[in-house]
């Protein structure tokens, strides 16, 4: 896993806007920066895909962190957040897969 969009009714419109202007060359740089990045873009379909994301638990443990269990794409990962921090995800730990 690389990067993760939450889905969103208009992502695929402006990823669509943005090719349109883009030279041919350009545009296919924008597809293979979107595949290597997001596990969820189909190079041929030029489309993000909506998959599952499941909390499984929020810990609030202190006025700091919050951790969170999250199943994501078939596997298991503890976010840590700064609360401090504008809420940042400071820390992702892959715990198990399905």
């Amino acid at each position: 896993m690389t990067n993760i969009v939450f889905d969103n009714s208009s992502i695929n419109v402006k990823v669509d806007s943005v090719a349109k202007y883009l030279s041919p060359k350009e545009r296919i740089k924008l597809y293979k920066y979107l595949s290597d990045q997001f596990d969820n873009f189909s190079i041929d379909t030029k489309k993000l895909n909506a998959q599952p994301v499941r909390l499984i638990y929020i810990k609030i443990p202190d006025d700091r962190y919050v951790y969170i269990g999250i199943d994501i794409y078939g596997s298991h990962f503890l976010w840590t957040i700064d609360k401090v921090n504008y809420w940042k995800v400071i820390k992702v730990k892959k715990l198990w897969d399905y």
